[in-house]
């Protein structure tokens, strides 16, 4: 069944712009964190609509702590827009059979009440930094240190799981805050389950291009269009996740998407970014790079879009719940990086030890793995997950940065391991494990890439601080490849 919401993708915006169950809730969120791909998060929020942090019964305007956008949620800001208060949303508590991860509050919000406008919708608060292109608009919506990933991820289930067929569904995108949203998800509601679709603006050849508004048009002709794919069909009384991941990638058609429905890769696709650069009704088709741009996100945009009521659902539709949000700086082609490192240390009196990292592309793979040994003083860490690693490359040499946990000596420890591949042919590596509140780093050296025979460059000193004592280790030896294979 395709409803009104499906065929509003091109409509101009009315508004332009915009206890086991609390621990169990916490460890969703906590996992969901870890999930989140590839680096170190820049900016991220998480939310689980709970008293504890300051979401209380009622409509999600202002809240939490009746903080307004964009510390908070609500319309459109700028521009003090407030939430249509005829959208059938609040924040509920203790809610009939909602799952245990849920905990005791979560939001709910139906299409009883549906109208074509984005700016009295529901934006949820902004991040800090923004993510897109180098050159997308944010006008004033957004700002912050331009990011080039954005992900997002919810929990959701329905809000009457045993009811008959109503036509219900709400859409999620991220946006910068006034409807110019970049991806869409679309929850639909029926009898054999919660289908989950997806939807991204495909140009198809003849491509538009910049130079004239008859070179740009070519990207929004009959033939190019947004797409509507039914990623997944998933049980009603049951907690599910949706978890979106972009690449904002610079120019045209190759933006990439990833969408995973609880925890499994289910469509691979692109952003909105060429709606934005080639038609005219979004403001582009000019076939200039200054008007011909995507748009920015910091923030998400539930929608109950296209103007026909569905009063059945007055009071249910979903649940939604661990709503967490991130942007970061990741580098592209990231599954075509491979890092590798083997080395020895010896602390100049005859004791020696060994180091060995390797990691492929970003994301979490098998056979990632941080290792050192030092039998003789009884030191051994041994990573038990790499999470997230990245790669770059800058004036002063190739950049390998690798999080996780291990065990450090049998106790649970994060890490972090940055190798540098210099080019002046000198390697660095150095190590930080973090026990608590606590953090040491534990080698850092250098070697020429070359292959020629091991030489000391100082400074090769570096202090190892593990349980109160303080010991030196210099750098014989350590080999590091970076490769990019592309």
């Amino acid at each position: 069944m395709k409803h009104v919401e499906s065929f509003l993708h091109r409509a101009t915006p009315g508004f332009t712009k915009r206890r086991v169950q609390l621990a169990l809730k916490g460890l969703v969120a906590f996992a969901a964190i870890i999930a989140l791909s590839a680096l170190a998060i820049a900016d991220s929020r998480g939310i689980n609509f709970e008293t504890s942090q300051g979401y209380t019964s009622g409509s999600i305007q202002n809240q939490p702590n009746g903080n307004p956008p964009p510390a908070g949620w609500g319309g459109q800001a700028p521009g003090v827009i407030l939430i249509n208060p005829a959208i059938d949303q609040q924040v509920v508590a203790f809610w009939p059979g909602r799952p245990a991860s849920f905990g005791d509050q979560s939001w709910r919000i139906s299409n009883a009440f549906t109208e074509g406008s984005f700016g009295d919708m529901p934006f949820s608060p902004s991040l800090t930094n923004e993510a897109g292109e180098t050159m997308a608009q944010n006008l004033v919506y957004s700002g912050g240190v331009r990011q080039n990933h954005f992900e997002v991820q919810w929990g959701f289930t329905s809000a009457d799981p045993t009811g008959p067929e109503g036509d219900s569904f709400v859409s999620a995108s991220p946006d910068r805050g006034d409807g110019a949203r970049m991806s869409y998800i679309r929850l639909e509601d029926h009898p054999a389950g919660i289908q989950v679709h997806f939807s991204d603006y495909v140009d198809k050849a003849p491509y538009g291009a910049y130079g004239t508004p008859f070179s740009a048009m070519n990207g929004c002709e009959v033939q190019d269009d947004f797409t509507d794919v039914t990623v997944a069909t998933v049980s009603r009384n049951k907690a599910h996740y949706v978890r979106i991941a972009i690449d904002f990638i610079d120019g045209p058609r190759n933006d990439i998407v990833k969408v995973y429905v609880d925890g499994t890769l289910r469509y691979t696709g692109t952003t909105w970014e060429d709606y934005f650069r080639w038609c005219t009704e979004s403001g582009g088709g000019t076939g200039t790079t200054t008007a011909d741009q995507s748009r920015t996100v910091d923030s998400m945009l539930f929608r109950v879009g296209g103007g026909v009521l569905h009063p059945q659902n007055l009071g249910k539709g979903f649940l939604i719940d661990n709503l967490i949000y991130s942007s970061s700086r990741r580098s592209n082609e990231c599954d075509d990086h491979h890092g590798d490192g083997d080395g020895d240390v010896d602390d100049g009196h005859g004791r020696h030890g060994h180091s060995h990292f390797h990691k492929d592309g970003c994301d979490s793979h098998e056979g990632d793995d941080v290792e050192h040994n030092d039998d003789q003083q009884g030191h051994h860490f041994k990573s038990t997950s790499v999470n997230s690693a990245a790669f770059s490359t800058a004036d002063d040499g190739r950049t390998l940065t690798m999080t996780g946990i291990g065990l450090d000596n049998g106790l649970p420890v994060g890490f972090t391991l940055i190798a540098v591949d210099r080019p002046d042919g000198w390697i660095c590596v150095r190590w930080r494990i973090y026990q608590r509140d606590r953090e040491h780093p534990v080698t850092c050296g250098s070697e020429p890439a070359q292959g020629r025979p091991p030489q000391l460059r100082p400074p090769f000193k570096t202090a190892t601080f593990r349980r109160g004592r303080c010991s030196y280790l210099f750098v014989r030896h350590f080999v590091v490849h970076v490769r990019y294979v592309r």
